[in-house]
């Protein structure tokens, strides 16, 4: 059984290559305005036509959940304790790619 996409909110971690095309796809499917995504910087937000959010606050209000990055810096990023923090139902969906 599947799962309406269309009017959920979706955050994406990561905004390089990836996430953006995410964003972009997501843009297509008419997701709620509110896309959040927490790392882009605010110009790269406006490009590509999503909310700038803290982590804290994009877990508890995304249907959907994307990872699409993975460096030093945000190396274990995605936890066990980060489903706690979600929306009951929340889906996560690791695309990252690398080490």
């Amino acid at each position: 059984m599947g799962i309406e996409v269309t009017g959920k909110t979706l955050g994406i971690i990561g905004c390089g290559n990836i996430g953006s095309i995410v964003a972009d796809r997501a843009l297509g499917l008419k997701d709620e305005s509110d896309r959040r995504r927490p790392f882009p910087d605010a110009e790269r937000a406006a490009e590509l036509g999503v909310e700038k959010v803290d982590l804290h606050d994009l877990l508890p209000r995304a249907d959907f959940i994307t990872c699409t990055l993975v460096d030093r810096r945000t190396r274990n990023l995605v936890d066990s304790k980060i489903p706690r923090r979600c929306k009951k139902g929340v889906r996560i969906i690791n695309c990252a790619r690398g080490g």
